[in-house]
């Protein structure tokens, strides 16, 4: 998987291993994290490693998940990392770029909903 870079809403860009990081983690109300798409425009359908995120200190109700999301691994990733909210862009695409397929619309919320059943009661939504 690729390395992954967070872009936390109104902060500078910083990775775990930053000297920033803590600092962007008081004064972030979240942050969106997602794979390094190395100069592509969002949207590339890159999965990075998630095993970061603890030693990162980002906060799973501060978290915003994106990159490479789709109805077959969303599920997965709510249950491992319980964000705050999920990205999805090329994960629902159909045969067109940027054109969104119903069918995986519907499948991407029904794998959310499910995985947001599976949690313990004081943690659903």
């Amino acid at each position: 998987p690729d390395t992954p870079s967070s872009y936390p809403p109104g902060c500078p860009s910083s990775y775990p291993s930053s000297d920033r990081q803590s600092e962007a983690s008081t004064a972030c109300e979240a942050f969106l994290v997602d794979a390094d798409a190395k100069l592509a425009y969002g949207g590339t359908g890159h999965v990075f490693d998630w095993s970061w995120l603890a030693e990162a200190g980002i906060r799973p109700e501060r978290l915003i998940l994106s990159g490479g999301l789709n109805p077959e691994n969303v599920g997965k990733a709510i249950q491992t990392l319980n964000p705050w909210a999920v990205d999805v862009s090329s994960g629902i695409q159909g045969a067109s770029p940027r054109i969104k397929d119903a069918g995986k619309m519907e499948a991407f919320v029904n794998a959310v909903q499910t995985a947001l059943c599976k949690r313990p009661c004081d943690e659903a939504l």
